[in-house]
């Protein structure tokens, strides 16, 4: 569903200092209250997903801009409001959405796929309202909302002055009925994709809101300088961080490493990420293409177990499944690693690879959705055709076998990544995006 799980770690707040005066004004922007709504049902402390991710890095940075900054999420246990970082952080209690989903999903799947329950009014109708309302009170200018169209009219209704920007982190603005979508973009002011390709889709589907769209990234930490070795060992250190899910091509990865490692016993791969499946009516019944669909054998029993299960002999002494990790941990998984392994079978902009750039690593991965645009072929890492099993062991065995080669394309992803995908850049962009819809609202 989105646009994949980054796991890498955050910059350390402690000595992180307010911006001054002068630095805020270097932006262009007079201070603002914003205000991020945040994806049902997901945790936001510590975060624990790559929109999680997103929301903390640039809600931290956008408030020591100066911005009041306020995220809106679902209340985990008996978790109450507090300040982070200088971000405020309001939890809505949505309980009864639970029930509410039990017995209206049921009605829903005689209805097409591109009218599912996820999409509509109901789901989570007690969050959007009761977020709404607290929104209203914090007299937010500007609302960000994540992928769920559903949520505009609710903070349109109870906002009816503030700037509502939906932010698109899948493909659902192409996938789900036209006219349905279509009725709620009316109510935002701005339309923003993860990526190009999917700001691209959007226009193309509502060219009547085309001047509304934009593209904003997904972002990274950018630390000091990578060493030219991480490990002192002769080993190949393969590594693939994110969600363990048939989507994310896993058994093409494990394909790959039982041919590999028969020709280079040194090889090692760890694979960082719990089994998290998603949903198919969020996913694959979307899609309607045939690698898409060919996934669908996958989704019947635990995908795990049958990664691990498909593991040669020889391979599975040298295969580890870390599981999921803290976001402040992972890093150290990157700068261990040799070679980043990234074989989706769809994405929208996946944060995990520009991690692996950030940290020196060079990157193989699917050419999809937009992959394209972060890992450039033969200049940062090498592209494959999706499913490619065959093109992806060929990538894998050129870099393994030639030190140079991941070098040379380690050193200018990292600087492709702090030039275009700086946490920094990504609230460049916020800001001048909210300018720029302000300005035509005028």
């Amino acid at each position: 569903m989105g646009s994949g799980e980054g796991r890498c770690h955050a910059a350390a707040d402690a000595g992180e200092q307010p911006e001054s005066p002068s630095q805020i004004a270097k932006h262009g922007s007079k201070p603002l209250k914003i205000g991020f709504l945040t994806q049902p049902g997901h945790t936001v402390l510590p975060p624990a997903g790559s929109l999680e991710i997103w929301t903390h890095e640039v809600a931290r940075r956008l408030a020591r801009r100066g911005h009041e900054v306020s995220i809106y999420a679902s209340r985990v246990r008996d978790v109450q409001a507090q300040d982070v970082n200088g971000v405020h952080y309001r939890f809505v209690d949505h309980s009864v959405d639970g029930r509410i989903g039990r017995g209206m999903r049921p009605l829903f799947r005689a209805l097409p796929n591109n009218r599912a329950f996820f999409s509509s009014r109901l789901h989570p109708l007690a969050y959007w309202a009761r977020a709404a309302r607290h929104i209203a009170a914090d007299e937010c200018e500007i609302v960000h909302v994540y992928n769920y169209s559903q949520a505009l009219p609710f903070v349109r209704r109870a906002n009816p002055d503030a700037l509502l920007a939906l932010h698109m982190q899948c493909e659902w603005l192409s996938q789900l009925a036209r006219g349905m979508i279509g009725r709620r973009l009316a109510r935002a002011d701005l339309v923003l994709g993860c990526s190009d390709y999917i700001s691209e889709k959007i226009r193309a589907r509502f060219p009547e809101y085309g001047d509304r769209v934009g593209t904003l990234y997904n972002g990274v930490t950018v630390n000091g300088n990578v060493p030219l070795r991480r490990h002192g060992s002769n080993e190949i250190r393969l590594l693939h961080v994110g969600r363990i899910s048939p989507e994310k091509g896993h058994h093409l990865l494990v394909s790959a490493f039982n041919e590999l490692v028969e020709e280079h016993p040194n090889l090692t791969l760890t694979i960082v990420g719990e089994e998290s499946l998603v949903p198919l009516d969020m996913a694959l019944d979307l899609f309607g293409e045939a690698d898409v669909e060919a996934l669908r054998p996958f989704y019947s029993g635990s995908y795990l177990d049958r990664l691990q299960a498909s593991l040669t002999p020889d391979a599975r002494d040298r295969v580890r499944f870390v599981g999921s990790v803290p976001y402040e941990e992972a890093g150290a998984f990157y700068r261990d690693a040799d070679i980043f392994v990234f074989p989706s079978i769809f994405e929208a902009f996946p944060i995990p690879p520009i991690e692996a750039m950030a940290e020196g690593l060079p990157v193989v991965a699917s050419a999809v959705g937009g992959t394209v645009e972060s890992v450039r072929h033969d200049e940062t890492g090498l592209l494959v055709r999706r499913g490619d099993q065959e093109g992806l062991t060929n990538a894998l065995r050129r870099l393994i076998e030639d030190q140079s080669l991941r070098a040379a394309l380690g050193a200018a992803g990292r600087r492709r990544a702090q030039t275009h995908f700086s946490w920094e850049s990504v609230c460049d962009a916020f800001e001048e995006h909210v300018a720029r819809s302000s300005a035509s609202r005028a």
